[in-house]
């Protein structure tokens, strides 16, 4: 089905489907006798905004006449994208002058779900075929002046709450955006404390590795001191052999004189052995003199061999602390590699805080533009708001007062307003409005 609209009458309006006491009475006016030239564009809300209506299979329109009757009619179209629904208002719905109570119920394909609008109501004029003293009534023409306004006002009102949806929506958009912005920065914030914890952990390694350089310094130069001291003593010793060499080549040279006088002697005494027993005393001496060279000789050697024995020690201890100064060189070296190491880890985690601590910035920022924007728009809102809120007062303010305008025309109407109905008198029109509560 698909609805000619070309040279129809076409009313647009929208209908709540919840909370109907902060609503207005929507009222349309039609014309007796129209057939399949009056439609209704009518769009569904709730506190969400307006309904989706894509999950109904199909519309129909249910109204009560003046009369008291219950007409039912499926000349309804919901739109494609499931935004309005077309309804066609004529045949028997027109028939008679007076108010038709209406609903929009919509179902599902299966009929396990039904939806239905707010009541509204529709007002039949009598046509000037069936009234002609109606086409130069002032009062007449007044009523219908003051319908087309609150048409106007009724579209006032719908502009009025797309504003706040729009407002509304902005608002949830700046409100997503702080959230996702505030996750980034506890992120971030996180990276940055694993980081911290990285480089406390590389700087006390380094601190150890240092405290151990020290320790193996300290090594190395106790060592080097026993050295130098171990050379002193060296040197110190090779001097005393020195000295004793040369007393021992002094008193060589004596014994050796002393040989010479003693041959000499010897050979005067095979010529001379007159002078032997003269001589005697002499050798004698010199004898005494050579054996006391000996023994100096003697004692220098064994001087000499125990000063070469303390060199040797001392050049032991000296191979030993060069062997424990290497040792200490090498330890150190390693100490120094662990405490370089420790040192480009403690600066790469160092480089790490300061990027995670510029993207936590950075984060901070697009969180504070994000609540800037929130408070704006929720500002923003309240405004709107507030304006929508205080031309709805004034629009039902007006509305009330035309309404009470537009009693007084309907009791000056020269056609009857009442009719019977089970014993009872009922108003064909009645005219009500409410006032939109505070919040």
């Amino acid at each position: 089905m698909a609805f000619e609209l070309i040279g129809k009458a076409v009313r647009r309006f929208r209908l709540p489907a919840v909370n109907y006491g902060n609503a207005p009475i929507i009222i349309v006016s039609a014309q007796e006798g129209d057939v399949k030239s009056r439609y209704f564009d009518i769009t569904l809300y709730d506190d969400y905004g307006n309904i989706d209506l894509s999950k109904y299979a199909k519309a129909k329109l249910i109204g009560t006449m003046p009369t008291g009757s219950i007409l039912t009619s499926e000349e309804c179209e919901i739109s494609p994208d499931g935004k309005n629904v077309i309804v066609q208002f004529s045949g028997g719905f027109t028939s008679v002058p007076g108010r038709v109570s209406c609903d929009i119920t919509f179902y599902t394909s299966d009929n396990t779900a039904q939806l239905t609008s707010q009541t509204f109501y529709v007002i039949v004029s009598s046509s000037q075929s069936g009234n002609m003293a109606d086409e130069n009534n002032e009062n007449y023409n007044q009523l219908l002046s003051l319908l087309k306004e609150l048409g106007d006002l009724e579209d006032k009102i719908e502009t009025a709450e797309n504003d706040r949806v729009s407002a509304e929506n902005t608002r949830v958009t700046a409100e997503n955006k702080r959230a996702s912005a505030e996750s980034t920065r506890e992120s971030n914030e996180n990276t940055r404390k694993s980081n911290e914890e990285t480089r406390k952990s590389s700087e006390s390694t380094r601190v150890t590795s240092e405290a151990a350089r020290v320790k193996a310094e300290e090594a190395r130069a106790s060592a080097e001191q026993t050295r130098e001291s171990n050379e002193a003593n060296r040197k110190k010793a090779e001097t005393e052999r020195d000295t004793a060499e040369k007393n021992r080549a002094s008193s060589e040279a004596t014994r050796t004189d002393a040989e010479g006088k003693r041959v000499a002697a010897e050979s005067g005494r095979a010529t001379a052995e007159s002078t032997r027993e003269a001589n005697e005393e002499e050798r004698k001496t010199s004898e005494t003199a050579r054996k006391n060279a000996e023994d100096g000789r003697v004692a220098a050697e064994k001087e000499r061999v125990t000063n070469e024995n303390g060199r040797k020690t001392a050049e032991s201890g000296r191979v030993s602390a060069e062997s424990t100064r290497d040792t200490a060189e090498t330890a150190r070296v390693e100490a120094e590699k662990l405490r370089a190491s420790a040192e480009s880890s403690r600066a790469s985690a160092e480089t790490k805080r300061d990027a995670a601590e510029k993207q936590r910035n950075t984060a901070e920022s697009e969180r504070s533009t994000a609540e800037s924007a929130r408070a704006s728009a929720e500002q923003t809102r309240a405004t709107e708001f507030a304006t929508a809120k205080e031309n709805c007062e004034t629009a039902t303010e007006r509305a009330n007062t035309a309404a009470d305008t537009v009693q007084e025309i309907l009791d000056a109407l020269p056609c009857d307003t009442e009719i019977e109905r089970d014993g009872q008198t009922e108003n064909v029109v009645v005219l009500r409005f409410v006032e939109i509560a505070e919040g």
